[in-house]
This record gives C-alpha cells, structure tokens and sequence, in this order.
C-alpha cells in the first residue's frame, strides 16, 4: 500500500533526475557579452626626446640651384598623448657658425596612427629655420615609436642668403627648405628644452 511518505519520496528522486537531465543538455546561464572591437593601441609617446644624430637643414636657393645645410642640435618635448593626438615642443640651436640658421624652436600639435604614421603636423607660428619666413604650406611626413621619432618637414621659404661669407641681413632669397628631425627618447634624467638651450 503507497503512503504519504512514499509518494514524497518518488516525486523527489524525479525532481533530481529532471535537474540531472537538464544540466547534462548545457547550462541556462546567460553568457557574458565579449567585446565586438579592441581599442587601437597608439605608440606612447609622452616624454623628453634628445638628438639622434641625423638632424638637419638644408636649403636649396632657386636663383642657382645651390645647396647650403647644418647639422643643428635638436631636442623635443611631448607634454600631452590622448590616443592618436599629442603635443609639445621642438627646440634647434647650433654652435659657431651653426648658431644663427640653427637658432630656433616651435610648438606643435600632431595626430598618429596606431602603426606609428604620422598624419597631421600643425606648427604653431610658423617655422624661423635658416633665417626663413614660410612661403607655402608645409609638407610634413613621419613616423614614432616609444622610443624614437622622426619627421621631415620641407617648403618653399624666402631665407637669408647663407651662401655669402659676410651675410647681409637685409637680403633675403627664395628657397626649397627641407628640415629632417631625428630623436631618440631619454628614459632617465631627462631634461626639458628650456634647460637644454639655455644651461646654467
């Protein structure tokens, strides 16, 4: 005769095997959510950069087709990185002969792509290289890493005619200018621009 107590029993171990079945068919729970994209990852880039060795400024007057270049001692800072944008300062000076065309420094604004291609370089107030006043819109190409950069900037410029022993300050030239810019990123006791042109 079934009692109470048996039909408890008998409804329990089908319960069991019910949730037994169940999980053997896979799990209900819902399933995280996996990203359909990566964020691109940009070259970081934040930091004091100082000559690699392989910076220069030539320039090639159109009136004879002459070539006159300097190797000028470059540094630069990059203050601010947001993803592909970044900023800072570039600063060139010289020594000797090399001082007056090689004297000068400007900020930019950059943008990069994720493989390190520079895309967009915005001096601010222009470029003074080589005694020169901008005569077109530059063209600007390059590349950086975590530990280096490199960017080629070239335009037509009216210069100061270097070709002359005693320089008239007062003459100026029309002039291809092409300035290469080669840096090498200081990992420790990095110094800023300000301090490397003008020491104590």
């Amino acid at each position: 005769m079934e009692t109470a107590r048996t039909r408890i029993r008998i409804v329990a171990v089908v319960a069991v095997s019910a949730a037994v079945m169940t999980g053997g068919c896979g799990s209900t729970s819902p399933i995280a959510p996996t990203s359909a994209s990566t964020a691109a990852q940009y070259p970081s880039l934040v930091g004091h950069y100082f000559d690699g060795g392989l910076n220069e400024l030539r320039l090639q007057y159109r009136d004879t087709g002459t070539t006159i270049g300097w190797r000028c001692d470059t540094m630069a800072d990059v203050s601010s990185q947001r993803d592909g944008s970044f900023s800072g300062d570039v600063g060139f000076n010289g020594v000797g002969s090399r001082e007056p065309p090689c004297s000068n420094s400007f900020g930019f604004i950059a943008e990069i792509r994720p493989d390190g291609t520079i895309t967009n370089f915005r001096i601010d107030g222009g470029l003074g290289l080589g005694g020169c006043t901008s005569a077109s819109d530059a063209s600007v190409s390059g590349t950086a890493t975590d530990s280096e950069i490199r960017i080629v900037i070239m335009d037509r410029a009216i210069c100061l005619d270097w070709r002359s022993t005693r320089v008239d300050f007062s003459e100026r030239k029309d002039a291809d200018r092409i300035v290469t810019i080669s840096l090498k990123r200081l990992h420790d006791s990095a110094r800023s621009i300000s301090d490397a042109l003008h020491p104590s």
